[in-house]
């Protein structure tokens, strides 16, 4: 197998977007979610994908190769992605995961480039009861607290266990190592939630958004998955014309990470059908 490359694209602010480019086939732009770098979160599935696709894996802004902007405003960050799938110059199937799956639906919308998505639980704020609101905001302002005090490790921590996107088992069997691979960018994490909240319009996961897609998505979700995100896959299903809805058994929420190899499946037998890789 050839070595990555790196793949760049300007946005709109001049900030360079950068993507590590691996493997062979039809285009596959592959977001990452929020905090990680593309590298980290994706690292242990893009092997199970580069046989078969060439995955261009984005930095987004304020990680690893991308420079820091000061723009994190969902539509900014929606620009992004839409400036590095256009760079590639020809249709793409784009994959993203729970915050990233918002922001890939969002993508979809503002560029014809886009053939098909893979997503896995994105965060469908319209299905969040108040209790659940109620907590993700907390859970950001004790994070944001942490962040002030330069206490990133424990800020990452403490958004995995306030937020409760994951049940307590799952988050006991998540490694030191990927708690201190993402601190740094904690608090890029926090001013993007905040931002997002304070958004103006629907967001890309609105019904009257998401009725305008016509492409077809693949929804993966765990089967031990909280319910948030289970009723966010059903959201997207029940309101996006053509949708295929899969569960990998035994996963919760990190499913592309601690089951690769199961979701990667399910993505390649998908992009296969709909890309027709050779």
């Amino acid at each position: 197998m050839s070595e990555p490359r790196m793949h760049q694209a300007g946005a709109d602010d001049g900030i360079a977007i950068a993507g590590r480019v691996e493997g062979q086939g039809p285009p596959l732009v592959v977001v990452p979610a929020t905090p990680s770098d593309g590298s980290l979160e994706w690292g242990p599935l893009a092997p199970y994908l580069t046989e078969h696709f060439t995955c261009f894996v984005m930095d987004r802004s304020s990680r690893a190769r991308t420079a820091e902007g000061q723009d994190h405003s969902p539509e900014r960050v929606v620009g992004d992605v839409v400036s590095l799938i256009d760079s590639v110059g020809e249709p793409v199937g784009l994959v993203g995961s729970s915050w990233s799956g918002v922001l890939s639906l969002g993508a979809a919308r503002r560029t014809s480039a886009v053939s098909a998505l893979g997503l896995w639980e994105p965060m469908v704020i319209e299905v969040a009861s108040e209790q659940d609101r109620e907590r993700f905001d907390q859970a950001i302002d004790e994070v944001g607290r942490l962040v002030d005090e330069g206490r990133l490790v424990d800020a990452t921590r403490t958004w995995q266990a306030a937020s409760r996107i994951v049940s307590e088992e799952q988050l006991a069997a998540v490694p030191d190592e990927f708690f201190e691979a993402v601190a740094p960018a904690m608090a890029i994490q926090v001013e993007e939630f905040r931002q997002a909240g304070e958004s103006p319009g629907p967001t890309p996961t609105d019904p009257s958004e998401l009725a305008t897609l016509s492409v077809p998505v693949l929804l993966l979700h765990g089967a031990e998955s909280v319910p948030f995100f289970v009723n966010g896959v059903d959201h997207v299903a029940g309101h996006v014309a053509e949708t295929t809805v899969r569960s990998i058994p035994g996963v919760g929420h990190g499913g592309w990470v601690f089951a690769p190899e199961a979701v990667a499946a399910e993505l390649a037998d998908f992009f296969t059908t709909v890309l027709d890789p050779t």
